[in-house]
């Protein structure tokens, strides 16, 4: 088996058929590559609308399992996976037409650690108008380090762009951090920063949906709270591996930066979140009590603004922001 592709599905009977059906048009034969959807206890008609695909198409597994959350169903799926390379598709996402077979090909031929390709944001309307991008397919190799510093954007550390060697996964034991948003951010950076041979790909063949209702656009205190503990599993990663480069570690905390950043964002622009700000600076001062960055003169002044007076720093935050929207 060369591919097992993970989709775990919950509550996204919208979407999950296109999302599916998608990945039998990508000009691979059934017999080198598996789907594992994992349903994550799933209220509405998720399953029930894929069920003909299952049945025409032998190589499509359903695992049930009571609702735990993406990391969970992720976690799932590597354990039954079998292939020699997993892709992570979002059921709410699809894959562009006729791309995924040549990322695969050179994987099975290159064996690297992981091939990193490139993805498009569309929303619905784009979507089903189906213009999608249109490119060859070049491959560089390279190395998880090069990727991490020179590549990867510290704001976007998405999991489902790339082919994940499984043995590689396995020897590092890197897995999904359970019961958290955004565990994509420790995750991606504990891939890279453990890969040694990859390759990187400009082929665009993975489209992440934008929509109203997803994590990110429907932010709340608790998703404030797990970007909170993103930041010490960020701080953990750099603790447990002594012997990173300086290199390295400033950009492991330059994703520590973005994400930090990411969390005042939504804290200062949301009425509510402002107003529990103190409960979202005392849960982040609990579980990051030494948090610092020094990469940058600006890194610098947040951190000892924001350490010396929090709360003060946040209401100046909003301040200046509703200060620049009102002379828009």
């Amino acid at each position: 088996m060369d591919l097992s592709i993970i989709v775990p599905i919950y509550n996204v009977e919208k979407y999950v058929r296109p999302c599916m059906e998608s990945l039998f048009r990508q000009g691979l034969d059934e017999e080198c590559f598996e789907i594992i959807a994992v349903n994550d206890g799933s209220t509405d008609n998720s399953i029930k609308v894929i069920e003909d695909l299952v049945e025409k198409h032998h190589n499509i597994s359903i695992i049930n399992q009571s609702n735990q959350g993406l990391s969970v169903a992720r976690n799932t799926g590597i354990a039954k996976s079998s292939g020699t390379y997993i892709l992570f598709v979002d059921s709410d996402d699809l894959l562009i037409d006729n791309k995924l077979s040549a990322l695969l090909q050179e994987a099975m031929k290159s064996r690297p650690d992981m091939l990193v390709a490139d993805y498009v944001k569309m929303d619905n309307q784009q979507i089903e108008n189906r213009k999608f991008p249109s490119s060859d397919c070049t491959f560089q190799s390279t190395t998880g380090t090069e990727l991490f510093l020179h590549q990867l954007d510290p704001r976007a550390c998405y999991v489902t762009n790339k082919l994940y060697n499984r043995a590689f996964l396995n020897k590092n034991h890197l897995c999904f951090t359970p019961g958290i948003y955004f565990e994509d951010i420790p995750f991606t950076t504990a891939c890279y920063l453990s890969a040694g041979s990859c390759i990187k790909s400009n082929c665009s063949f993975y489209i992440y949906r934008q929509r109203s209702s997803s994590i990110c656009s429907s932010i709340n205190i608790r998703k404030i709270f797990d970007l909170n503990t993103v930041l010490a599993l960020l701080k953990d990663i750099i603790a447990s591996k002594p012997d990173l480069q300086d290199s390295q570690r400033l950009q492991v905390e330059e994703v520590m930066f973005a994400t930090f950043s990411i969390a005042l964002w939504y804290t200062v622009s949301d009425r509510q979140l402002f107003e529990q700000r103190k409960v979202i600076i005392k849960d982040l001062q609990g579980k990051v009590p030494d948090l610092y960055f020094s990469n940058t003169i600006k890194q610098r002044m947040v951190s000892m603004v924001f350490r010396a007076m929090p709360n003060t720093y946040l209401s100046v935050r909003r301040l200046l922001g509703r200060l620049t929207k009102s002379f828009k």
